[in-house]
């Protein structure tokens, strides 16, 4: 079996107890942004990046929180993305921006429990739940 490694940033936004999400258009579920860096591009520039292109809002990284991995199996092809996630904090609002072609909305969610379990994919509400909500429920 052929396997095929990719790198990518995931970016977390909580304000006033919310969690920033998308819901994207092709497959109609609801995600932590997580993307693919461009070649030569720092794990630091794809977050900063890729949050500007997915909701308009240019942040800055507060803090690393850690890493995930995953795989999956897609025509006889293993594929294992190793993620690194990146707590940012919002400076700025571009409106005259236009979302990115992937992404149908952006939604903030309540950081509690039942708010991530809105999240589709059981990695993403795994990541939330051991390590970002806990902080926030100190």
């Amino acid at each position: 079996m052929k396997t095929k490694t990719f790198v990518k940033a995931w970016w977390i936004i909580v304000e006033n107890n919310n969690l920033l999400i998308c819901k994207r258009k092709q497959h109609k579920d609801y995600v932590l942004p997580k993307w693919h860096c461009d070649n030569n591009e720092s794990l630091e520039e794809c977050a900063i990046r890729e949050v500007q292109e997915e909701t308009w809002y240019v942040c800055e990284i507060q803090s690393y929180i850690g890493t995930h991995s995953y795989e999956k199996i897609i025509n006889d092809e293993k594929i294992i993305s190793i993620v690194y996630v990146f707590q940012m904090k919002k400076i700025s609002y571009d409106s005259q921006k236009i979302l990115d072609h992937e992404i149908e909305d952006v939604l903030r969610i309540p950081l509690s429990k039942d708010g991530i379990d809105k999240l589709t994919h059981r990695n993403d509400r795994d990541f939330v739940s051991d390590h970002v909500l806990w902080k926030h429920l100190q």
